[in-house]
């Protein structure tokens, strides 16, 4: 079984099963993980901050994406 993961990956998880009564199996948290190897107060991490320390780049999150309707069957470019 692939390992699902993510930043606050749990929630999406929750929205999965209620959506599509669907359950998500091996799943990280990114920001758990994160926490246990460069440390730091658990649930602060974002992925733009983790980009940002890892990897030193910015991770654009524009409004156009983060805000657009991902219910819909066919998603806008």
């Amino acid at each position: 079984m692939p390992l699902q993961v993510g930043v606050g990956i749990g929630k999406d998880c929750v929205k999965v099963f209620k959506d599509y009564n669907v359950s998500v199996q091996a799943v990280e948290d990114l920001s758990s993980l994160a926490n246990q190897k460069l440390g730091g107060e658990p649930g602060n991490w974002s992925l733009k901050a983790l980009t940002e320390m890892l990897v030193s780049k910015e991770l654009p999150k524009p409004n156009k994406i983060r805000l657009g309707n991902w219910e819909v069957k066919s998603l806008s470019k």
